[in-house]
């Protein structure tokens, strides 16, 4: 069995501010650089009790250089840095994986269940949607794994992604870690989480999860936060200016999707 873990930090327990997030802010950083591996520590021990043979992380916040790869048990693949490829957060994932976990997620752009909310980059865009609804990296990921014909199976977040995560598929098992409320956080102890996740982990590869249903097609709506970002986007093949500061483009390939966000972010 063959499993994938992207891993975040903006969703991970205790996490708050962006400070606790960024490489060059070492003292507020460390600590939950630590808490993002223990939670992928803690999925890959539930995965290996599941019956894994083969598992492979990809660090995919900011740097993508958070995760140590000496902290990693042996046989995991750890992927770091950004190669370019438009999968991005899912880089190296293909139809050979047998179920993804994601780990660390976090509400998206424009919603109000996480101080950190963000989908993709925080300083250009203010909200993604696809056909209507409002995208987080979760949503994105997930459609993604689904075209390459893998689940998602796992998920672990703030309270509010967790939402969105079973009004999607009430199959996915979720972990949440944090609830925000304004610029504060609830969160649940650190170790609590860690139980949890190892047991969601174990649990989902026990269980028959399928692949989110796709569209036919996908409209994608990016809202930058001025009109200089979406005026440059709006020059991407196929894409629309629809107002001052909002860009369409329609495909019937969530790669697409996908490769455009590459290129216009």
């Amino acid at each position: 069995m063959k499993v994938y873990i992207s891993a975040d930090i903006e969703g991970v327990a205790g996490i708050n501010h962006w400070d606790e997030t960024e490489a060059t802010k070492r003292s507020d950083y460390e600590p939950f650089r630590k808490q993002m591996t223990e939670e992928v520590l803690s999925a890959i021990r539930g995965a290996r009790a599941a019956g894994a043979s083969e598992i492979t992380v990809r660090d995919a916040h900011d740097t993508a250089r958070n995760i140590l790869p000496q902290d990693l048990p042996r046989g995991v693949q750890l992927i770091r840095g950004w190669s370019g490829h438009p999968s991005m957060m899912m880089e190296g994932l293909d139809e050979s994986y047998d179920a993804v976990f994601l780990v660390g997620y976090h509400s998206p752009g424009a919603g109000d269940g996480n101080p950190l909310r963000h989908t993709m980059t925080v300083d250009k865009l203010v909200e993604t949607k696809i056909n209507g609804k409002r995208a987080s990296e979760f949503l994105l990921n997930t459609l993604y794994a689904a075209s390459l014909g893998v689940p998602v199976v796992l998920v672990s977040s703030d309270t509010a992604l967790a939402k969105d995560v079973k009004e999607l598929s009430e199959q996915i098992l979720t972990v949440e870690t944090t609830r925000g409320v304004g610029n504060a956080t609830y969160t649940r102890q650190p170790d609590d989480v860690l139980e949890d996740i190892e047991n969601k982990a174990k649990k989902a590869l026990q269980e028959t999860i399928k692949p989110v249903g796709l569209a036919d097609t996908f409209l994608l709506e990016l809202t930058f936060t001025n009109h200089s970002h979406a005026y440059k986007a709006s020059f991407y093949p196929g894409a629309e200016l629809v107002s001052e500061i909002c860009v369409q483009l329609e495909t019937d390939n969530i790669f697409d999707i996908h490769r455009a966000l590459g290129f216009m972010l």
